[in-house]
């Protein structure tokens, strides 16, 4: 082309490709991001630290805690015969059924499926700092998810002390693809931090769920 002209040089235009190019896939990533850190428990998560390591502790297992509803006729797969130590986000301390490997899901919690079935998991963690009182935080929390589930149903969402401190359990059920589900979530504060145990399956199996997010919750710290 004649010198002067107003297109760009070969080179140039290269570059300005790449710039575009750059924009538009970091712009795609943000909107990737933004949908998959929403939580099924209707809040939208931080992004996800690079930085977070789920650490087992385990030198021995520990043996599981037993079912503690009355009339549970339901025990633990061979996969959570025996419990393992593990420390995740935020510091705290649990157990894991033997065999489950937690990964992280947020920068704020970790999660672990049931190896012989992973439509069954649990998280551990903390929450997202918040200076709303833990009924008025989790309330909120629980319109959100029923705006999304209409299939919701309360089982309880009672201020219960864990070791002395601020408590607080959430228990609920609600229909999923794989059918109806069954959640219960433990929230406790210490010095101004908020962690929690949590565990989800299908309904038929809540009887053999309940007693690994009983280990949790009796092994954890703080």
């Amino acid at each position: 082309m004649p010198a002067g002209g107003s297109q760009l040089s070969t080179p140039k235009l290269a570059l300005a490709i790449a710039a575009v190019n750059l924009v538009v896939c970091g712009a795609i990533g943000t909107a990737v991001l933004l949908v998959s850190t929403k939580d099924e428990g209707g809040t939208g998560l931080a992004a996800p630290s690079a930085s977070l390591t789920v650490e087992s502790t385990a030198q021995r297992e520990m043996p599981a805690s037993a079912p503690s509803s009355p009339g549970s006729t339901g025990s633990p797969t061979s996969s959570s015969s025996a419990n393992a130590p593990v420390t995740g986000p935020g510091g705290i301390a649990t157990v894991l059924p033997g065999g489950w490997t937690a990964q992280p899901k947020d920068q704020y919690t970790a999660e672990a499926h049931d190896p012989a079935d992973t439509t069954r998991f649990v998280r551990f963690g903390v929450s997202a700092p918040s200076p709303a009182a833990i009924m008025t935080l989790h309330a909120a929390g629980e319109k959100d998810f029923i705006r999304r589930y209409p299939s919701y149903t309360r089982i309880r969402m009672d201020q219960t002390p864990v070791r002395g401190h601020d408590g607080l359990v959430w228990e609920f059920g609600y229909t999923a693809a794989e059918g109806q589900r069954h959640v219960r979530v433990h929230y406790w504060r210490v010095s101004g931090t908020e962690y929690l145990v949590y565990a989800s399956s299908k309904a038929e199996q809540w009887t053999s769920t309940e007693p690994i997010l009983n280990a949790m919750l009796d092994h954890s710290t703080p």
